[in-house]
């Protein structure tokens, strides 16, 4: 079962403009980009044979990541959907589980705030916990977590979740937001995430 549609940031077939003389920060209205090979060194992924198989990386994970930051939701899912489908490409890349871990949080978050139709929310916790899974110290991934959690209006776990999260290691950014989050659900001013 798949979303029905994923909001790629701009409307449907129309390209986005630009804002204002120095351009607008919003990346939902920056122009789109064209799909491009970065060129990251990203060290080979079969170390003994110094092979880079397929250059996932160059051709699939780093561009993906480029089109979620510009909000090209559904061409930042279809190269996290490849990465995802061939874990064994970068099975000996000794970052292999982070790489994983961030193509799921990616995708889950585009399920899960980008998306609409029946299953997305299940889609989404299916890879925020596999994201988990991979990379327990994604935080990211856990305060996402949390926050679906709480829009399924299972409120309890999202707390037991947050104060968790909040025994880790974060950033100040990351820790607020959790913080803010906590104190939301607790007060009962949380309100769900919706999809855009």
């Amino acid at each position: 079962m798949w979303p029905n549609d994923l909001r790629d940031g701009s409307d449907a077939g129309q390209p986005a403009t630009l804002g204002g003389a120095g351009g607008d920060r919003d990346p939902r209205r920056r122009p789109p980009i064209p799909y491009r090979v970065t060129n990251n060194d990203a060290g080979p992924t079969d170390l003994e044979s110094a092979i880079n198989n397929g250059n996932i990386l160059n051709a699939h994970y780093y561009p993906g990541l480029n089109f979620y930051s510009r909000a090209n939701y559904r061409d930042a899912k279809n190269q996290m959907d490849y990465v995802i489908a061939r874990p064994t490409y970068i099975e000996k890349n000794p970052k292999a589980s982070q790489i994983l871990s961030v193509a799921y949080f990616i995708r889950g978050s585009i399920y899960f705030r980008h998306a609409s139709g029946l299953g997305r929310l299940n889609l989404a916790k299916n890879d925020l916990e596999q994201s988990i899974k991979l990379n327990s110290g994604n935080y990211l991934a856990r305060l996402e977590l949390a926050r679906l959690t709480a829009t399924l209006n299972q409120k309890p776990e999202a707390i037991t979740m947050l104060d968790e999260l909040l025994k880790a290691p974060l950033t100040a950014n990351l820790r607020q937001e959790a913080q803010t989050d906590l104190q939301a659900l607790k007060a009962g001013t949380f309100k769900p995430v919706t999809s855009e």
